[in-house]
């Protein structure tokens, strides 16, 4: 029965744009420590990749007899918004074509000129939050020289953009290990209010 309501059919497409990161947690698979070849270096590279992306859905409708009618470029890493100036670009050239956009970070860069981009730019955001505590998050790797992870101004953040534009989805990504298994992360999911929370196991 055609209940009026038409469904969006959405290709995903995960670009692990950098393997840089200012973190360093140990359960991390990027560590190929090789940016000096990342494509996002090459603007004209980057320009041919969009291309080719563009053209996913209508070969995998030939092929595959699927029904795809947008693209969703989701952007990772590393860290995704390690070089603001590269991801800019990026963010550039998808939406000249069309595509909606979103991306997972560990909140370390964001500031409110990017704050404001994600709210207006993307249709979803997802931060990295495996602990509240700090000695936790030192063992864990989540760390640099100017400090240990803020998680209250990873809250602040989401406030200000959910603020700036309140249909975007949040999606916080939590990765369980030995080190913070018994933690209660309730109290943080209850103030983000993510529209969703994905967790993962840390296995061997």
């Amino acid at each position: 029965m055609d209940n009026g309501i038409k469904i969006q059919r959405e290709l995903v497409v995960n670009w692990h744009i950098t393997e840089a990161c200012n973190y360093h947690c140990n359960y991390c698979f990027a560590k190929w420590d090789k940016q000096k070849n990342e494509l996002m270096n090459d603007e004209d590279s980057v320009s041919k990749l969009m291309d080719e992306i563009q053209k996913l859905p209508s070969i995998l409708n030939g092929k595959y007899l699927t029904e795809f009618e947008s693209i969703r470029l989701n952007l990772v890493g590393g860290e995704t918004f390690l070089n603001i100036r590269k991801v800019t670009r990026i963010i550039h050239q998808a939406k000249q074509r069309k595509f909606s956009l979103s991306a997972i970070t560990n909140g370390s860069r964001l500031n409110n000129e990017l704050v404001t981009l994600i709210a207006n730019d993307f249709n979803s955001i997802g931060f990295s939050v495996d602990s509240l505590d700090s000695p936790t998050n030192i063992k864990i790797g989540r760390t640099e020289k100017s400090g240990v992870m803020d998680t209250d101004k990873v809250l602040k953040d989401i406030s200000l953009i959910k603020e700036l534009n309140p249909s975007i989805d949040i999606k916080i990504n939590t990765v369980v290990s030995s080190l913070n298994q018994t933690e209660d992360l309730s109290a943080f999911i209850d103030q983000a209010a993510p529209n969703k929370w994905k967790v993962f196991k840390v296995l061997p």
